[in-house]
């Protein structure tokens, strides 16, 4: 049987490397307030008093890679093209602005998903927007972004503010009659523009401060390997990076959202407004199937699943770093239901119980049940030792990870 593996951004995490979102946020708020300041390494930037205090996760990566981050250049074209993306990019602003610090993170795509929501709100009214005592939100939002709206004077008790559409965002329908709206197209695209600009700081963040030290991180002995990781045939992967490939020797991961070399996916996933019904391609450019489908991330995906489905070929699944949310539901309840096996690491028990109460919000309790009765859904600690690992898995699937390590190998594996 096949082994495949589901791979996010815990994967990445649990190698202690600074792939959270809110360490883009950080690192990058810091690159523009000391532009002017000289870095040649990237030991340079994470060893930075301030930045520490602000990430504390900063402060723990540069802890366990401090020799290798020391050594690793840091590449100057890369943090200037960086700044230049975000320094005025309204997601960076906004983002940055509505960043949780006594939580410590932030989701991307949900705060994507809310802005959007509120733009559509905003399209509702006319060329002279009021904002009621109930539409706090929608005007913080609208306000942050600021770009297609100016402030006026207004006297009308009933609103909390009164903004006027800038000339430039307008559109006179039909054309001669006088009768201006919103031009929501302009609109829409002034913010996708800002979002593709993101994506692109994103992702030369990550070739910057991650990927140009995985070559070294690989070798000097604090990435160990979990050992029959080692021995996947197919890697699906959410996350931008090539850790996976990197410090595992494989090159055979599908990046669904694709990677730091090409095109990646940033965006929110389908809705009510996705629905043959209920139709509405406003914010369609927004979501992760059309920039899937735009880039072909996962077009080898695609081929791979349907060949897996066609030819009923089996294969066990293990999950490692990924939060199994329903945010990414269109590709993992794809995965989970076409698998023989079912196998989830988790690093505590917090995780285990987020996994578990995820998976039942994808696919309801009944269908939960169904999986761990036919698929075989098993959790395994990433700190339980071989005889515990022996004890969870099928009989079948323990025969078939020995027989292969030993084969390969020749010596005991141990899970780390």
């Amino acid at each position: 049987m096949k082994n495949i593996l589901l791979v996010g951004n815990g994967f990445d995490l649990y190698y202690k490397l600074p792939t959270k979102y809110a360490d883009f946020l950080h690192v990058v708020k810091f690159l523009l307030t000391n532009r002017n300041a000289t870095f040649s390494t990237i030991g340079d930037v994470f060893s930075q008093g301030l930045l520490q205090q602000t990430d504390r996760h900063i402060a723990v990566c540069y802890t366990a890679h401090k020799e290798t981050f020391d050594a690793t250049a840091l590449n100057k074209e890369y943090v200037s093209e960086i700044i230049k993306l975000t320094e005025h990019n309204l997601w960076f602003s906004y983002l940055d602005a509505v960043f949780n610090k006594d939580a410590g993170w932030i989701d991307f795509e949900k705060e994507i998903g809310f802005v959007l929501k509120c733009f559509e709100k905003g399209f509702e009214k006319s060329t002279l927007v009021h904002f009621k005592e109930t539409e706090k939100h929608i005007q913080y939002v609208i306000e942050r972004f600021g770009f297609y709206i100016d402030k006026v004077a207004s006297r009308n008790v009933v609103t909390i503010g009164t903004y006027k559409v800038n000339a430039d965002y307008c559109i006179e329908v039909p054309l001669g009659s006088g009768n201006n709206t919103v031009n929501t197209e302009k609109v829409v695209q002034k913010l996708y523009d800002e979002l593709l600009d993101l994506a692109k700081a994103l992702q030369l963040y990550l070739k910057c401060f991650v990927e140009s030290s995985l070559d070294c991180l690989k070798d000097d002995g604090t990435c160990a390997r979990i050992e029959f990781l080692s021995h996947i045939e197919k890697a699906i992967t959410f996350n931008y990076t090539n850790t996976y490939e990197r410090l595992y020797y494989n090159n055979s991961a599908f990046h669904i959202h694709g990677n730091v070399d090409e095109n990646v996916v940033l965006g929110v996933n389908p809705d009510e407004a996705d629905s043959l019904e209920k139709i509405n391609t406003m914010f369609v450019f927004f979501k992760k199937y059309f920039q899937r489908t735009l880039f072909e991330t996962d077009h080898e995906y695609l081929k791979w699943i349907n060949e897996c489905v066609d030819t009923k070929t089996p294969y066990r699944l293990f999950s490692m770093g990924h939060s199994l949310d329903v945010t990414d539901q269109d590709i993992i309840a794809e995965l989970f239901r076409n698998a023989k096996e079912i196998i989830i690491l988790y690093h505590d028990v917090s995780a285990k119980k987020s996994y578990i109460a995820n998976l039942v919000r994808m696919f309801g309790k009944d269908e939960f049940d169904t999986l761990k009765k036919d698929k075989k859904l098993t959790f395994v600690s990433l700190d339980q030792d071989l005889k515990s690992l022996k004890a969870l898995l099928s009989e079948e699937s323990w025969r078939d990870l020995h027989a292969m390590i030993e084969a390969d190998q020749g010596e005991k594996i141990v899970v780390v």
